[in-house]
């Protein structure tokens, strides 16, 4: 994420109207938060919606590892018992997790950037 975040905003700064931003006295501060920054969270909103299935498999494994109640360890007990209904009851819901979080990344993302809602509309 770092890496991508250090990316994009090197490739944003060297635009023109960064340059632009400079010429008119604007402080480096208010030029990095307000417009390098911005424009440079179109990749990591995608980014992190790509890593819902991360972070659910994620979950999984750790409430397997500290006996935590929730969908992980019903989906190990399911396995162990070849419930094989339920494994794909919850499977189906960490499937619509995934989707749903990157339908909702692909959401944040039209509503951040111009150029995609107007090729929508």
């Amino acid at each position: 994420m770092a890496r991508v975040t250090r990316a994009a905003m090197g490739d944003i700064a060297r635009q023109d109207f960064v340059m632009m931003l400079h010429a008119k006295g604007v402080p480096a501060w208010q030029i990095h938060l307000r417009h390098i920054l911005r424009h440079a969270l179109l990749p990591i909103v995608t980014l992190l919606a790509l890593k819902i299935g991360w972070i659910l498999g994620g979950a999984v494994t750790i409430e397997f590892v500290f006996a935590r109640p929730g969908l992980g360890t019903l989906l190990i007990n399911a396995l162990s018992q070849r419930d094989y209904p339920l494994v794909q009851g919850c499977l189906l819901v960490l499937g619509c997790a995934v989707l749903f979080g990157t339908l909702l990344g692909d959401l944040v993302q039209v509503l951040m950037d111009p150029r995609m809602r107007d090729r929508i509309s």
